[in-house]
């Protein structure tokens, strides 16, 4: 249980409020915390993991699994509409981690950070409006779709489209701006990796929903970017409608009407819609998953159908005025400099209507009304004599209007620095160095602030690590052992928003190809005999190069059993073992996944200890190369005082 309060803090963040939206993401807790390291104010969105110390604890552990490979997900996309994650600041000099443990909180529980947004979410909006506007649907779409195409091209599906997974960077009442984001890729995972299917059976494509009712077992491969197709045209249908095309009083009605029933025509809610944005949705909502479009051709056909600019400016007066959202005792929404803040919303909320009635009815009630209304007012007029006159000149009503505020009277916004990059070193680098340590020259660079070298030919690449050094400069890693060879510009995005780029500064180079060198045939002179010279080309074995750890995640244990994820370069075909600095005791660890840049291992029957231990990876080739890296800790258990014992008492 999470002892988590207002004031408290998770690592180096206080905790300012829980989350408004959804405080409890699927398996995960929300906060809404600040970064103290930082001048300024920075909001983040904390996700909490609690984890039992005691035994094993199978629902902690799944969790634990689901926010590590979320967190690695999300570093590998970076997109608009894509929710960012933020490395934890480190302590005492060590390298930047994306996800890491809690040690001032009670049960160390694991998180993460991640942006926070605060425009609210899709749900939310749909509670309060029901229907949207076909621009803002459309809009919202198009941009989801977008980011869904991005996740798709680098070989992942999202898998939990829904009203309550898109968030909004900005709020729509205050500038008219509508940035969706898609957020909670807890279930995420490769186009075409199996696994048993969890999410929300509401918005399950037929094909994942018969995986999930043991129709079609777990196991089998299928590609399973038709599924996120299925599911945005589904949320694109109910911000048309209000409802989802298949309407059931319980679950397995639910299924059966997704499995077999054609969805509901889009008209019988909203008749308004154009018939070419109504057969789009149809076309994403087939039940076979072959004659879906991809996720790109979908985009493209609603944005012919409905050309930008599909979203209209909010009208300028009181109901336009920007409202400050609270998001805990003494911080509001516009704490984020630059982004606008968050509308106030109400606690009670209007619950959704099941179904809008027909056409034809609200026709014959707006009927009705009107024949009550003509025979009324003739009853009115024969009973009290009321006849007719002239028309009376229009009344003019007067009000006083509050005088416009000038320039002066109103402060300007305080705009945050743009990131300036001046320079890098160095320029080039090549693919057989692996990691490379970069320092960017330039200024206004941030804690938090994120480094890609990206390229539209050869693909983008992550900082592994960005730390901001004083006079100016980042110093930044970055794995390029797989990279395509090219030129790559290199981006600065700081947490505020604001971003800088330095086009075609960096350059990766392809390792030098040796080339067979050919021995001069010797030239005859009169005065000596020719003589032959025979050639003997010996084939050779290439060389295997030995083992290197970049590094390793996590970086302790205070369970005796512990999965070790491990980066770097020729890692293939290695052994891997735990050595402890103090003797040289080794445990050996049960590889579960193994390739030429990652090895994910377990290792089991770790001696814990009441003190903590140094202990260091270690992997060997088969040649009997190897590399070592280290700390890894044992973290030692609590005594019967609650005060850990000193390194060798007892012994």
């Amino acid at each position: 249980m999470l002892d988590i309060r207002v004031g408290s803090w998770v690592g180096p963040f206080k905790v300012v409020a829980p989350l408004e939206e959804a405080a409890r993401a699927g398996m995960a807790t929300l906060f809404v915390a600040q970064l103290t390291r930082l001048e300024r104010t920075q909001l983040v969105v904390l996700k909490i993991i609690p984890v039992e110390d005691e035994g094993y604890d199978e629902r902690g552990a799944l969790r634990l699994n689901a926010l590590r490979k979320e967190v690695e997900i999300l570093q590998k996309l970076r997109h608009p509409n894509i929710v960012k994650i933020y490395p934890i600041p480190s302590r005492n000099g060590r390298r930047e981690h994306y996800i890491a443990r809690a040690a001032n909180v009670l049960g160390n529980p694991w998180f993460c950070a991640m942006e926070h947004l605060g425009g609210g979410s899709l749900e939310s909006r749909l509670r309060e409006l029901t229907v949207l506007p076909l621009g803002e649907a459309v809009e919202i779409a198009c941009q989801i779709g977008s980011a869904l195409d991005y996740m798709h091209t680098k070989g992942y599906v999202h898998w939990d489209v829904k009203p309550d997974n898109i968030l909004f960077r900005y709020d729509l009442y205050q500038d008219g701006v509508v940035e969706a984001v898609l957020t909670d890729f807890g279930i995420a995972r490769r186009t075409h990796e199996p696994g048993v299917v969890a999410g929300t059976v509401r918005y399950m494509s037929p094909e994942r929903l018969r995986v999930h009712m043991g129709e079609i077992p777990p196991d089998r491969i299928m590609d399973q970017r038709p599924a996120d197709v299925y599911a945005l045209g589904l949320v694109l249908y109910e911000m048309l409608a209000g409802n989802l095309p298949f309407v059931a009083e319980d679950e397995e009605s639910i299924k059966y009407a997704i499995l077999e029933e054609p969805p509901i025509p889009l008209s019988d809610f909203n008749y308004e819609v154009p018939p070419v944005v109504e057969d789009i949705i149809f076309q994403a909502l087939e039940k076979n998953p072959a004659n879906r479009p991809t996720m790109e051709e979908m985009v493209t056909m609603l944005d012919r159908a409905v050309p930008a600019p599909r979203v209209i400016q909010p009208p300028s007066g009181p109901a336009a005025a920007p409202v400050l959202g609270a998001v805990g005792p003494g911080i509001t929404g516009a704490a984020v400099v630059g982004r606008p803040a968050a509308r106030a919303r109400p606690v009670e909320v209007p619950e959704r209507r099941e179904r809008r009635p027909p056409l034809i009815q609200t026709l014959a009630l707006i009927a009705a009304a009107a024949a009550l209304v003509l025979v009324g007012g003739t009853w009115a007029a024969g009973k009290w004599g009321i006849i007719p006159t002239a028309t009376p000149e229009p009344a003019v009503i007067t009000a006083t209007v509050a005088p416009i505020p000038t320039p002066a009277d109103t402060p300007a916004p305080t705009l945050a620095p743009l990131p300036i990059v001046s320079d890098i070193i160095p320029n080039s680098a090549s693919t057989d160095e692996g990691s490379i340590t970069m320092t960017i020259v330039g200024e206004n660079f941030q804690d938090l602030s994120e480094v890609w070298l990206i390229s539209d030919i050869y693909g983008d690449i992550p900082a592994t690590e960005a730390r901001v050094s004083a006079g100016g400069r980042m110093r930044c890693s970055f794995d390029i052992s797989d990279a395509e060879p090219g030129a790559r510009s290199v981006l600065v995005s700081n947490p505020d928003g604001t971003v800088s780029e330095l086009p075609n500064a960096f350059t990766i180079i392809a390792p030098p190809t040796p080339t067979a060198t050919s021995t001069p045939t010797p030239t005859a002179t009169p005065a000596a005999t020719p003589t032959k010279t025979a050639i003997i080309v010996v084939p050779t074995t290439p060389v295997r190069q030995p083992p290197k750890i970049t590094r390793f995640d996590p970086t302790e244990t205070r369970h005796s059993s512990v999965e070790v994820t491990i980066y770097g370069q020729n890692l293939s075909q290695c052994s891997v073992w735990l050595i402890r600095t103090a003797d040289g005791h080794t445990v050996s660890c049960n590889q579960i996944r193994a390739s030429d840049s990652e090895i994910l291992c377990r290792f089991d029957d770790l001696p814990m200890k009441s003190w903590d231990e140094e202990w260091k990876l270690r992997v060997e080739g088969p040649g009997a190369e190897f590399d070592e890296k280290g700390p890894f800790y044992t973290l030692g258990q609590d005594d019967d005082d609650g005060k850990k014992k000193k390194e060798g008492e007892g012994k």
